[in-house]
């Protein structure tokens, strides 16, 4: 799911630490991702792994899927 855009969006550090307590706790998690054509899918998994790749930062979830934090505009936690 990385795709190019034109612009990356800093992240606030606040957001970071709390998807980093999810992904310790392995908290299952719903996330809005804005795609390229603007539009929002629905991502449902745990977080595996918080990264930097070409300096824009990254969520890796569980089942390998990857998409950029600055794609993220709602996260919720799921019942499990």
């Amino acid at each position: 799911m990385t795709t190019k855009y034109e612009k990356h969006i800093v992240i606030d550090c606040d957001f970071t630490d709390q998807l980093e307590a999810w992904s310790v706790g392995k908290t299952h998690l719903e996330f809005a991702i804005k795609t390229p054509d603007h539009k929002h899918e629905v991502v449902r998994g745990h977080i595996s792994d918080i990264f930097s790749r070409d300096h824009v930062d990254h969520l890796l979830l569980s089942d390998g899927r990857d998409f950029r934090l600055d794609q993220v505009v709602g996260v919720k936690e799921l019942s499990q």
